[in-house]
């Protein structure tokens, strides 16, 4: 199995849970971004989950934005090497 590297760029809270604003990720080809997602919580843990997906679901909360390459992200998409996946939450303030 072949394997590529993506990057992921988290904002807010999101960054807080990981600690950096980029990190590289190693994934196996015909990965997609909600693989990418998954695998994210299972390696930052439940408070990464709980912010990304509606409880007892594996459904994003519609007010979480993902880009994929600068744009709006299908969770079926795959990756291909060197992708970024930018992970944004709500934005407020005023």
């Amino acid at each position: 199995m072949d394997y590529m590297n993506v990057k992921i760029r988290p904002w807010g809270v999101f960054q807080e849970i990981i600690g950096e604003r980029e990190l590289s990720m190693e994934v196996p080809e015909n990965f997609t971004i909600s693989n990418l997602l998954v695998r994210l919580t299972s390696s930052y843990g439940k408070k990464f989950g709980d912010e990304l997906f509606q409880p007892s679901s594996k459904n994003i909360k519609p007010y979480i934005k993902i880009l994929h390459n600068g744009h709006g992200a299908k969770l079926d998409s795959k990756l291909r090497d060197g992708d970024v996946v930018a992970i944004f939450p709500p934005v407020g303030g005023g």
